[in-house]
Parts: structure tokens; sequence; C-alpha cells
């Protein structure tokens, strides 16, 4: 049984304000990571900061699997670099990518990366997989001189887009180079290892290798991604509306990343995502939880009409807990004893610059307050300046193919009776909707499965008949549920285009800025748009105290940030440029004390 009430409707939210620079001097406490789970040769001390989680709590955060799968998991173990025969998985190469590694725990016995998990098939125990989950993408790491901070809920460094390009490489020369098969094929076979069994594997290799790589081909991008950014919902829209579906032309360019959102006090908001698409009312957090899955290899099989929902790998009972711990998160305070101590005297005079530039939309909150809430605001394009495409994107529409005619949502007409127009799929209509019907289904079973009551029961001759039986199993299986379904309201692609102004507690561990990450530091923020920098580099995790930022120098593993490309334009946003020199300096103090 789900533990949180699920309701849709408006929740009414209240924002707690505290008192201004109250207290700055209470820092957060870090401690040293249980033996080193870090692995890196570039520092000496990894330490943890005070977001008020225990390192269980953390651990199952890092852990949980979530229903993604996008390779077998004793093949991920196995697996050889392309060109080499170190293990793909090996720290050395996930530290290249920007995912953080870990030693071996008893919940991560294999020593994988933050966010990398063993997902186990319901139907099958013998089918293990290995999946992505929230902390691969929601999990940062900040250095600093020999320490590295870990911040949980900061967004990841990670190249995504580059992880996904080399391990379809590596799977392919794998393939093809008969000594690298036999090597991969003796090691995970094991003992049961035969010649007949190893041509087996090399045939379902073959269709997995073929299904990553064409997933790599539904979401190619004329500019690559780069370092700490990916476009979550081009590649939702696309696995769900063109992959789940069956509609090739629905295929769009996933052409608008963003920096990854950070997760602290997103609970607590009454919108999500940069664009404010979804609401976080209702079953909002649990729909975009299962929607998160669908874009990163969960698996879903469209049943146009189905009462009984869509067959999915989202583990919704893990979900859930998952959005509780998340409840518990909260910003990291700037750890002076690492980065060095606030200077309170111009912190103070920076809160008033604060209070004239930035207050009507960046509002703060009591960072460990339960009841904290946050009405985020919502600035349209024309006043905020910034790259439209992100905001524009959540609008595109597709085919709707064999749900042409269907309900958006089936509950809705379940509980109803009645098809209405309003919920009926046209013959071309917003992938956002697709997407709400999809999340539905995986969601309605996904709670079937969890009441213990087997789908293949549900069964009638009489539609009628059918609907007063499912509407009982719900109301039996979902009692804390006033209604459960997802309206259209719960998604506004039709909206007018904005972006989210939110509070900017731990903005500090957020880097790089704006929601495309085309800004590399706090100061560069505060410049007007033409003086910005036109290019930097992403990559480095070395921390810039001063600027508010990480290091934006190049090197061998950085990649190019060219603000003259499409979706990477680093103008707009242009409150409080007009400060003086001094006082802008008073104002990046005070904002290392939120």
């Amino acid at each position: 049984m789900l533990s949180n009430k699920i309701k849709v409707g408006a929740i009414a939210l209240s924002l707690s304000l505290i008192p201004l620079l109250a207290d700055y001097s209470n820092q957060a406490d870090s401690k040293i990571l249980s033996s080193k789970k870090i692995v890196s040769d570039s520092i000496a001390k990894a330490v943890t900061l005070n977001q008020g989680w225990d390192w269980e709590t953390q651990q199952n955060f890092w852990f949980t699997t979530q229903g993604s799968r996008f390779m077998p998991y004793n093949w991920f173990l196995w697996l050889e670099q392309e060109n080499s025969t170190e293990l793909f998985r090996s720290p050395k190469n996930m530290e290249r990518y920007k995912y953080i590694p870990q030693k071996p725990t008893k919940i991560n016995p294999h020593g994988l990366p933050i966010g990398f998990v063993k997902d186990i098939n319901k139907e099958n125990k013998k089918d293990k997989w290995v999946g992505l989950t929230c902390s691969a993408c929601h999990t940062g790491q900040v250095n600093y001189g020999e320490t590295a901070m870990v911040i949980d809920g900061a967004p990841t460094m990670a190249d995504f887009q580059t992880f996904f390009k080399d391990l379809e490489k590596s799977m392919k020369e794998t393939q093809n180079n008969d000594t690298k098969f036999k090597r991969f094929s003796i090691n995970v076979l094991g003992e049961n290892y035969s010649d007949e069994k190893a041509k087996n594997l090399k045939s379902r290799f073959f269709k997995i290798t073929n299904s990553i790589s064409d997933r790599n081909k539904l979401n190619e991008t004329k500019n690559p991604y780069g370092f700490a950014r990916v476009d979550a919902f081009g590649q939702i829209f696309n696995m769900v509306s063109a992959h789940d579906l069956g509609v090739a032309q629905n295929k769009a360019e996933p052409n608008a990343p963003v920096s990854y959102p950070f997760l602290w006090d997103t609970p607590q908001s009454n919108l999500v995502q940069w664009n404010g698409l979804l609401s976080n009312s209702g079953i909002g957090p649990l729909g975009r939880n299962i929607g998160e899955v669908l874009g990163v290899f969960g698996t879903l099989d469209i049943i146009p009409g189905s009462f009984t929902g869509y067959p999915s790998s989202a583990k919704i009972k893990n979900l859930n807990a998952l959005e509780k711990w998340v409840q518990g998160l909260w910003s990291p305070k700037w750890p002076e004893n690492y980065l060095g101590e606030i200077d309170l005297v111009k912190a103070k005079r920076g809160e008033e610059h604060y209070n004239n530039s930035c207050l009507s939309c960046h509002s703060i909150i009591d960072r460990t307050s339960p009841d904290r809430r946050v009405n985020v605001t919502m600035v349209g394009l024309k006043d905020i300046g910034t790259d439209p495409n992100m905001a524009i994107n959540a609008g595109r529409q597709g085919s709707t193919d064999k749900l042409d005619g269907k309900p958006i949502s089936n509950i809705e007409y379940l509980l109803s009776g009645e098809l209405k127009e309003s919920n009926t799929f046209k013959a071309k209509d917003f992938k956002a909707f697709i997407l709400a019907n999809a999340v539905e289904g995986a969601m309605v079973r996904g709670l079937l499965e969890h009441s213990n009551i087997p789908i293949d029961n549900l069964k009638s001759t009489n539609i009628e008949d059918l609907k007063k039986e499912l509407q009982k199993l719900m109301v039996a299986t979902l009692n804390e549920v006033d209604n459960l379904k997802i309206a259209k309201s719960d998604f506004n692609p039709i909206a007018t285009p904005s972006y989210k102004a939110r509070s900017l507690n731990g903005i500090w561990a957020t880097a790089p800025y704006l929601h495309n990450g085309a800004i590399p530091n706090m100061w560069e923020l505060l410049k007007p748009s033409n003086k910005r920098v036109k290019s930097f580099y992403v990559g480095s995790r070395e921390f810039d105290p001063k600027h508010i930022g990480f290091d934006m120098k190049k090197d061998k593993e950085a990649s190019k940030f060219d603000t003259t490309l499409y979706n990477n334009s680093n103008f707009g946003h242009d409150y409080g440029v007009d400060l003086s020199k001094k006082q802008k300096w008073e104002l990046m103090e005070f904002l290392k004390t939120l």
C-alpha cells in the first residue's frame, strides 16, 4: 500500500520565510564517508555534507532500483572498453564520464558508480539488469584542493550522451572481435561455459547491442550535450511516442539539453521541471518519476484502452520510497571549513541587493523545515529572455496512431462512465498527453500488481461489469486515493512558454547556471548578457569559491560550451546586472549563505 496520500486537484501551498541573515555561522556539519567510498586518485579525502540524510538513507537513494534496464547486469560487470581489455565499468573509465565511482558495499556489492543499480525482473528472478536511478543524474561532487564533497540532490557533472555512445562502441567491438568476445563469454558464463552457450549468448548480445544502438540513433543530436546536461524531455517524448507507441515518424531531435535540476525542495514545490510542465499535486510526484523511468530504459507495452494499465518495468513501490527520501533532503550549506569563511558584513549588505533584485522571483525558505512549501514563480520567455527552446519543445505534437479516439485517461473514462471529447486523443496531439497516457498506464498496472491481485483474474464479458469490478478494486487497493487519473491539467504544454524561478538555497553547489547550463559561474550571471563569456569548458569538478562555480579552463577531458550554438544562448536573466562591482561582490557573499 502506498503510504503517501495521492490526490488530484490543487493543493494550497504556503511559503515559510526565515529571518534573513539568521544564524549564518551555523555551518553544515560534514563527515568523512565510511571507508572512503569514493574512488579517485585525485583526492585525499571524500566527505558528505549534512543534508538531513543518514548514511543508510543515502545508500538507499543511491542504489535502489526504479525499473531502468539498459543491459544484463552480468554483462556490464564483464564488458571491456572498445580498445582495451580494461573493464568498461572501471572506476577510471566511469570517472571519465564524471559518474561518481564507489567501493563495494552490501547494497552495492560490485562497487558500481552512484546511481548504477541491479534491477531484477519480477517475472523471472534470474533475469537481472543494470539500470540507472535518480542519483546517477542528481548527485554532485565538488572538489576543492584535496577534498571532494558529495552533494546529494545536486546536478551531476556526467556526460550521459557520450557514455551511451561509448557503451555502444564497446559492445560492437566485443561482438565483432572474436578474441574479445571469447573473454567476455568465458567470464559471463563461468563454469557453465560451452561453445553452444557462447553461441546463444552472442545471438542475444547482438540483439541488445542493436537496441542500444537504436536508442542512440533515436536520440542523436547535431550538437553534443557535453558534460552536465541532458534533454530529458526530448528523450522521454521520443521513447514513449516513437519507440513505445511504435510510430517512427514521431522521432524528433532532443535538441534542448538542460542542466540537471537539483532535487532538494522538489517535493515541496507546486510545479516541477524547468518549464513548469508538471504539477506536483495529485499523482504528479509518482507520475513524473514514472516518466523519468520511461526515459532511461524503463520498459513499457502500450495497450490502447486497457483498464488494467500497461505492463512496465517501473517499480511503483520503490519510486514512492525514493520520493519520500527526497522529502527529507536539505540543501547543502556553504562549508566554510573547506571553501572559506563567509564575510558576514558583506553578506548583510548583499541581503539588501538580493531583496531589491532577486527576492520577487526567488523566495527564501527555511531549508530544514518539514513544513516548507515553495510556490515557484513562472517567468515568461519575453521577460526572462533566456534560450526559448526547452520551453517551446514542451508543446511538440505527434501522431497518436493506435491511441487515436481512445481516452487520454482510461481511469477518468472508467470513473465517469463516458468518453468525453476533452478526454479523447486526436489523430495528432501533444506528446505530453501521450506521455500522460503512458505514465497512467504504467502506474495503474504497477498499483494493481502491488495489490497482489492477479491481473488475469480481472476478466468480464460485459464492459460495464468490468468497470464496476475495477472501480471496486481501485477503492480496495488504493483506499488512500480520492481519485486516480492523470488529467490534462497535470501536463500543461500549451501554457505560455516560461521558465521556473525557485528558491536559491544551496545554489552555490549547482553550477553551471541558467536552465541550459550556459553560464559557468554566478559572477558571469551578474554581467549584462552582451558582456558574458562566449565559450568555456565544462567537466572540471574543481570549485572556484570566489566566482561560485566550477573551473571553466580547458583540460583534456572537458567539453567546450559554445554559447553561439543552437540552444546554448547565455542571454537573458539580466537581473542585478546594473549593480556596481562592489554591490555585486556583496550579493555574491549573500548567495553563499542561502
